[in-house]
């Protein structure tokens, strides 16, 4: 009977640990991920094969006549993947030098959903002119190498993925030069670091605090404001997430030093008014 409660708290605190949204990307995970990104600064991107929103392959390296805007998306995410693009429009629509100065590519990393049609609905939403700004697919080989030479972080969780908002500057050499954190940057940061072609934090300037992870996983995009706000509902399920490992942590403990106690108590030997 211990036993199987044994198994049955474990089973349900596997279980809430999977379905927590807030379970799946720890300090230390956030941690690793900031190191990555910075350390990625200098790393040559490989000359990978891609597939466009109208379904055209094409190569990598023509794209990078001149500096290149890299930004990385899932299309059924519900959080910060639109903010950061719609983030990005704003900014390649105010300075109107996306085509004279630099090009963008947006790329799918759910290689599971995000085919060329997926990403051509997901691009119309910000943008309809495909000259220089490209939405593109690719199979699990090429994000994996992508996303590992660019420095950028994902893990997938249950439905969806955790991810860094970031964007990566690539060099017309094909190496990443600068990385830009964050939904809040302004137009001339990253026109600075495009033109300046140095990054723009140094190894460490990525923060892992509560509120930078909230800041870099928790944000969306008010379409009737034009304003990024945090995302309540996300926020709020990371909290119920972590309220709920930590309450059946708890029980599961109040139960196991109760049977604990029960197996110590001293056995009274039992009393025969007729012994033989």
């Amino acid at each position: 009977m211990k036993k199987a409660r044994i198994f049955f708290l474990a089973a349900i605190f596997s279980i809430a640990l999977a379905a927590s949204p807030g379970a799946a990307i720890s300090s230390d995970d956030l941690k690793g991920a900031a190191a990555s990104a910075n350390m990625a600064v200098g790393n040559r991107i490989g000359d990978y094969t891609l597939t466009d929103q109208d379904g055209k392959k094409f190569k990598l390296r023509e794209l990078l006549d001149r500096p290149l805007v890299v930004s990385f998306v899932y299309t059924k995410c519900v959080h910060t993947c639109d903010t950061i693009t719609a983030r990005l429009a704003e900014v390649f629509k105010g300075q109107g030098l996306l085509g004279k100065k630099y090009r963008a590519v947006t790329i799918g990393f759910d290689t599971d959903n995000d085919t060329p049609e997926a990403m051509r609905a997901f691009a119309g939403r910000f943008t309809k002119d495909f000259k220089s700004w490209s939405f593109a697919s690719a199979d699990r080989k090429t994000v994996e190498g992508l996303t590992r030479d660019t420095g950028f972080y994902f893990k997938k969780t249950g439905s969806g993925f955790e991810h860094l908002n970031m964007v990566s500057i690539v060099g017309a050499d094909g190496a990443v030069y600068a990385q830009v954190y964050g939904l809040d940057f302004k137009p001339d940061e990253l026109l600075s670091a495009i033109d300046k072609k140095q990054a723009m934090n140094g190894p460490g300037a990525l923060r892992t605090g509560i509120l930078d992870r909230i800041k870099l996983l928790c944000y969306t995009y008010d379409e009737s404001t034009g304003t990024y706000r945090p995302d309540y509902t996300f926020l709020m399920s990371l909290v119920l997430g972590a309220f709920l490992q930590v309450f059946i942590l708890f029980l599961a403990l109040y139960l196991y030093r109760g049977s604990k106690k029960k197996s110590l108590k001293p056995i009274k030997a039992a009393h025969d008014p007729h012994p033989r």
